[in-house]
Parts: C-alpha cells; structure tokens; sequence
C-alpha cells in the first residue's frame, strides 16, 4: 500500500512539474485587426520564432521576416499586386544585400552591403544579363564596368578618391582598344591599342 501511494504522490509531484515546463512549440499563432482581417502570422519551430508574415489591411502579404536562432537574416517585401519587390539579407542584425525586383519577377539590382556601407551594385537588364557593376570602396565609387548584351565587357571607368581618373574601352572579342586618361575628373588624353593580328 505504501508503495502504491508513494508511486501516486511521485506521479502528481511528475505531472505538475510537466505542467508548469513548456515543450517547444511547433506552428503558426495568427494575429487579426480589430476590423478583423489578418494582420500578422508567425511561425515557430521548436518554440522559437523562424518566420513572421505581415499583411495589409486588403488582405494582401506586405513582409516576411525569416528569422534564424531569433534574428532576423531576410525580409522580403512584396506589392500590392503580390510580386515580389525587394530582398534584403542581414548578418548579425546589419543589412549585408539588398535584391530589387522588377513587377515582373526580373532582378533589376543587387547593392552588396559591408558592415553597412554599400561596397559594390549589380544592375541587371530585363532579360537577366549583367548590364553594370559598380565598385565601391569605403562607400565611395572606385569602379564602374559595362557590359554589352551578349556579356562582354565594354568599358570600365576608374575613379580615385571618386574621381573619374581613366576610362578603358574593349572590343566585342575582349581586347583593349582605348584609354582615355582624366586628371581631376577632366579629360587630359587618350591611347588608342591597334587591333594587330598575327
């Protein structure tokens, strides 16, 4: 009898520290307006917040926020018409990269992110081919390359301290065909490169 009561009181002792210990949850908690349309939806996995969804008043999805070990790392904000508009990627807290979209679906552009300042943009055109790079150094341009449609390189213009100091101009085969030379920002001179074959 002692042992069937002693295994009793043990299982209460049991159930109600179960009880007051949470297990992880698993799922989604949805948020309405007073008006009584969804506001927000967030996901837990294992009890801690992997995603969060917000919507506009009509209805239509305006942000996500992908969380990993509770810090945000994406956010992809969306139109009204539901594409999608913007990516942007954190690390640690601070915006790394920014993805623009165009309505529709294109990449238009990629601004890279260095402990917050911009270090280098990609512009794209419609059909998805490189069109831009520009290439910055503590923030200032350092670099800017073009490209033709077929993705070879055109020209690069060189700056210094962001000042346009050369400019290198290619042939559809990727050889040099001119420099043009700036001092303070104006032009000084240019070498032209013979297209020599052998």
């Amino acid at each position: 009898m002692k042992t069937k009561l002693t295994n009793l009181i043990n299982s209460i002792i049991l159930v109600v520290f179960l009880s007051g210990c949470e297990v992880p949850q698993n799922g989604k908690k949805e948020s309405y307006r007073e008006n009584g349309t969804l506001e927000q939806i967030d996901v837990l996995e294992n009890g801690v917040l992997s995603k969060v969804e917000s919507y506009r008043e009509d209805g239509t999805l305006e942000l996500i926020n992908v969380l990993e070990n509770g810090v945000v790392s994406k956010v992809e904000s969306y139109r009204k018409n539901g594409t999608l508009e913007q990516i942007d990627v954190l690390e640690k807290g601070v915006v790394s990269k920014v993805e623009l979209y165009r309505e529709d679906g294109t990449l238009e552009l990629i601004n890279v992110l260095e402990n917050g300042v911009q270090s280098k943009v990609e512009s794209y055109r419609e059909d998805g081919t490189l069109e831009q790079t520009d290439v910055l150094e503590n923030g200032v341009q350092s670099k800017v390359e073009s490209y033709r449609e077929d993705g070879t390189l055109e020209l690069i213009n060189v700056f210094e301290n962001g000042v346009l100091s050369k400019v290198e101009l290619y042939r559809e085969d990727g050889t040099l065909e001119q420099i043009d030379v700036y001092e303070n920002g104006t032009y000084k001179n240019s070498k032209v490169l013979m297209d020599v074959e052998y």
